[in-house]
């Protein structure tokens, strides 16, 4: 099985992944807060409790108002609180947690085998109140936000990890969305954007039938960046799942107003018109989609779909 050694990280930029070669700067005395930084890692990586633990208590002294000490606080209470054990259940796990499929003797799947991370509840608890301690010292770190919103997805709380997302999300406008990562290093505007929608995927995985999880956050999303053509796209995905496709093509119509130029978007105008019988406005987006993609064989298969629409019109008339 996949061991998940590297998942108490902080996500994406939010810490430096353990399968990173961490360069040991190890001086009694002197030491710079990067330097326990890296040298906590190291020992995080050997789970060596008594080390961890003296790279903290050294690091206090030095550096009490680190946020990076912060961090690895946080990291210190989820290596000590978290187990991870073999499952079998007869349904999928939530989420893309990968899993084996079961087959009984006929060939059809009767469970499914995957890892299952457990948390002890009072480490969690430490975890999650260090956590919030810093995000209320260090407001504009992304690195702790994110922490704490993949804490909960491991922990398959999505409720608590879309209110923490929305927290986020609508602080960041008071920044300008100019988030901080490690040792206060400007955050790429280009991959916070990405990890917004990374989570939408994520919280769409694991959602319930209802999709209550994923239409919470899309909201936000929505609300906050309302020129952004890529969450009404979301947003009218969840609307086209409930069978809304009136409401569906209004979004997706706001969603090319903000960007005229994605061809995705213009192919489920296109999809949706059609499936509402409205053949000219189909063949009107599937042309949109034809002169905004660059790719060929896409560009021929929406050709061939424009000229049956072209043919089923001839015959009605």
């Amino acid at each position: 099985k996949e061991i998940i050694s590297n998942i108490y990280i902080m996500k994406k930029s939010c810490l430096i992944a353990f399968g990173m070669c961490l360069v040991a700067v190890c001086q009694t005395f002197g030491q710079t807060n990067k330097e326990y930084y890296e040298q906590f890692f190291e020992g995080s990586q050997k789970k060596g409790s008594t080390v961890i633990k003296n790279v903290i208590s050294r690091w206090e002294k030095d550096f009490p108002n680190s946020c990076e000490l912060l961090i690895a606080r946080f990291n210190y209470y989820i290596l000590k609180g978290m187990d991870e054990m073999l499952v079998t259940t007869v349904t999928p796990p939530r989420g893309n947690q990968q899993c084996l499929a079961l087959k009984d003797s006929l060939g059809n799947e009767c469970g499914y085998l995957y890892s299952k991370v457990y948390f002890k509840e009072d480490y969690y608890a430490k975890a999650e109140k260090c956590v919030k301690q810093g995000i209320e010292t260090f407001p504009n770190r992304i690195d702790l936000r994110e922490g704490l919103i993949y804490m909960y997805i491991m922990n398959e709380d999505y409720t608590k990890a879309v209110d923490e997302l929305s927290s986020m999300v609508r602080h960041s406008p008071e920044i300008n969305d100019e988030w901080c990562g490690l040792y206060d290093e400007p955050y790429d505007k280009k991959v916070y954007f990405g990890d917004l929608q990374d989570y939408f995927a994520e919280i769409l995985d694991a959602d319930d039938e209802d999709l209550s999880n994923s239409k919470a956050y899309t909201s936000v999303l929505v609300e906050v960046y309302n020129d952004n053509a890529i969450f009404h796209a979301d947003a009218a995905y969840l609307l086209l799942a409930e069978n809304k496709i009136d409401e569906a093509i209004d979004e997706y119509k706001l969603a090319s107003k903000y960007d005229p130029t994605d061809y995705l978007i213009y192919q489920n105008l296109g999809y949706l018109s059609e499936r509402k019988g409205d053949i000219d406005s189909a063949i009107e987006y599937y042309s949109k989609s034809r002169k905004y993609s660059t790719d060929e064989e896409y560009k021929a298969e929406i050709t061939e779909a424009i000229n049956a629409l072209k043919e089923q019109k001839k015959k009605k008339k």
